[in-house]
């Protein structure tokens, strides 16, 4: 594109990672940005590409000119509440992180007195998780599609919260 041009853009951050115990919550989407009409007002531009994140971290930032995707929140351990991030993380139980820039994660369940429970979905661009129950885990939340490429392609879904029972 030269200067003056108009031109599209898709900025999605890092994912979150998911919990690392029994029961625990999956990984918040990154943050999920798009728009037309962006001005070119310079010959180049610095990109940052933000990796996923580890156990229960946020995943990093990924910016193009002024437009920056949040990292995705982290997934709880069990009985650890999700983070918050661009999509929020699952919680392992039973809180669960906000996203600013997507969907929230999905409660872990509330299993008391019960050794059976699955962890909360993390947050997708448009979805958010979805809450774990007493025998099943949380799927994670829907990505948004964009054909920015020529062809459709869903990106930015969350990932699904883990299990703890009997093996």
């Amino acid at each position: 594109a030269s200067l003056g041009d108009k031109v599209d853009y898709l900025v999605v951050a890092g994912g979150g990672g998911g919990g690392s115990s029994v029961g625990a919550g999956g990984g918040g989407a990154g943050g999920y940005q798009t728009a037309t009409g962006f001005t070119v007002t310079s010959s180049g531009y610095t990109i940052t590409v933000g990796g996923g994140g580890t156990s229960t971290v946020n995943g990093g930032d990924s910016i193009f000119s002024t437009i920056t995707g949040n990292g995705g929140g982290g997934g709880g351990n069990w009985q650890a509440s999700g983070k918050n991030g661009g999509c929020g993380g699952g919680g392992g139980r039973p809180l669960a992180g906000t996203g600013n820039q997507g969907a929230n994660g999905g409660l872990g369940a509330d299993a008391t007195g019960s050794n059976i429970n699955g962890g909360g979905g993390g947050g997708g661009a448009t979805g958010n998780g979805v809450a774990g129950a007493t025998s099943t885990c949380g799927a994670g939340g829907a990505g948004s599609s964009s054909s920015i490429t020529g062809s459709a392609v869903t990106r930015a879904g969350g990932g699904g919260g883990g299990f703890f029972g009997p093996g």
